[in-house]
Formats: C-alpha cells, structure tokens, sequence
C-alpha cells in the first residue's frame, strides 16, 4: 500500500513509544500508583465525589505532591477563596507536628512567624491561582492555559465544572459542558499536560456511581480516567453494602476515613478498583497510614521539603 500523507498514517508513519518512556506523575498513594502507575501527561482526568467528601482538598494535596515531583500546578478555583487555599496549603506543608488547635480546637494553624515565611517562600514558584476577577469564561480559561504551559505548567487543575461560565458555546448546559472538555482534551494531547476536572455528581438516591456525574454520558467517554472520592460514613456503608454486598467491608474500606474509586483508567483499564485512605484533621491531608508522616506527604520523619 502506497504511503498516505496528511488525512492518514501507516504504522510507520505513528511514533513508537515505549510505555516506560511514558511522562507519568505519581499520585503519592501507593496502591493507587501500583495500579495506574500514576497521571500519565497528555491525559485529563475528572475527580468527583458527594459534598464534603475531599475533592478540593485531594486536589490541593495532590498540588503538593506534583511540586514534589518538579511539576508547576495552575489552579483554578471557582469556589474557595484564594485565603483559604493558602491557609491549607501552608498547614498541610507543616505537618501536624507545627501546627497549633485553636482555642475552640475547631482548625490548627501555625505559630511560628519564621516557619510561615518559610513555606511561603517554598510555596512560591510552586503553583500559581487562577484570578477570577479576570473572566470566568471557558475560553478565556483555554487561553490561560496555553500562556501559563508556555511558562512551564504541566498541571492544570479546573475547580470546579460548575463555576465555569460556558455560555460562548451557546448550547444547553450538558452539551456545553461536552463541547468544553472535548476542547480541553485535545489541548491536553497537544500541549502534552495533564488536566484535572473536578466536577459535581447530580443528585443521586443510591451509591454514587460514574454515570451520576454531571454532564452526558460523552463525558466519561471524551476523558481518559474518572475517580470517585468517597467519605466513608454510614451512608456509604449502607448504599455501597447495597450496591457490591460485603465486598468492600470484607477487603477492610470501612476501616478508612475516605476511599478513592477508580472508575475508569483508559490506558490500563483498571475499573472498580478501590484505595482506602487517611484523614489527617489537623493538616487536611489524606494519608496512606495512620501517623504515616509529620512533614509533607509521605516523608517518615519530621523533615520538611526545604
């Protein structure tokens, strides 16, 4: 067969890649590692969860553990004010072994002066936040996009689908959202980053499930990975024993404060696979380990990244 140009390829023509050659992140959890080996670059991903089960703050964790890595973060936050967000970052970089309760024991914060300097310092050139004063339009969003990559940025994280305004796609709200990540999964795959979407589930009566994220069922198609954070309390025990029976008390998820669904992972098909995690109150952080750490992430002693 004659070789095609332009509108085709033959398999001489498609780059071979080896799949160890592959520019992964880690997610810092070691199951869920062991099972997707991590965000592979190029890729989009959607996190989503009830209310109150952790998906802002894994996502802020997880800013963190990208840094780790040598990878810059944009974060676009369409709910948390930017105090907020500084105020978690700088306790889950401390460690619980910094931090003070407060008088009331409600949140933790750090004492020493010296010590927030210092993680501000580091925190710095490690991610930047989206000003929404600017626009939250969708395009305008893209266009933020391809200024920061070109900047270094490999990591983009949308916070959340919701707080988007879409209305330059003039179509209902579903196909907007559709159109939207159809546009930023080829940036994704162009400029070889990887996009997080943190999307809100519709209300649902049973155990939450990927077709109950908003948006059409082309959704979970046009993304590469979709998970679930789950807050494990006694709604979930009662519709997940409903929906699986024992399974997941019987493998010990109700022994975790959270648990992270696999719900689809294109390049390894892994799928129904669940990872029990921590929650460390004092810092917000999710853990693989109770006590597992003091300074950041999954450090086994004291010592901070600076």
């Amino acid at each position: 067969m004659q070789e095609q140009t332009g509108r085709f390829k033959t398999s001489k023509q498609i780059k071979r890649v080896n799949e160890s050659d592959l520019e992964i992140v880690k997610s810092g959890f070691a199951e869920l590692d062991k099972k997707i080996r991590g965000f592979i670059m190029g890729e989009i991903s959607v996190i989503s969860g009830l209310n109150s089960s952790g998906k802002s703050n894994l996502m802020l964790l997880e800013m963190l553990n990208f840094a780790l890595q040598g990878y810059r973060t944009l974060l676009f936050s369409g709910e948390m004010q930017d105090y907020i967000i500084k105020n978690t970052l700088m306790r889950m970089v401390a460690g619980k072994n910094n931090l003070k309760p407060s008088e009331d024991e409600i949140y933790y914060y750090i004492e020493s002066e010296e010590l927030k300097t210092r993680i501000d310092n580091w925190l710095n050139d490690k991610f930047c936040l989206y000003n929404n004063e600017c626009s939250m339009k969708a395009r305008d969003l893209i266009i933020a996009i391809k200024d920061i990559v070109k900047n270094g940025v490999k990591i983009i994280i949308l916070d959340n689908l919701m707080t988007i305004d879409l209305k330059d796609y003039d179509r209902d709200r579903y196909e907007a959202q559709s159109m939207f990540i159809k546009e930023l999964a080829n940036l994704a795959k162009k400029l070889n980053i990887h996009i997080f979407i943190v999307m809100h589930p519709r209300k649902v009566m049973g155990f939450l499930r990927k077709e109950d994220i908003s948006g059409t069922a082309d959704l979970s198609n046009a993304v590469d990975n979709v998970f679930i954070i789950h807050r494990n309390n006694m709604d979930f025990q009662k519709r997940s024993t409903e929906t699986f029976g024992n399974t997941l008390k019987q493998n010990g998820l109700y022994d975790y404060d959270n648990v992270i669904e696999v719900c689809k992972n294109r390049q390894y098909g892994a799928q129904d696979f669940f990872v029990g995690l921590y929650y460390e109150k004092e810092t917000k952080k999710f853990v693989n380990e109770k006590g597992e750490h003091c300074g950041l992430l999954f450090d086994k002693d004291d010592s901070l990244p600076f």
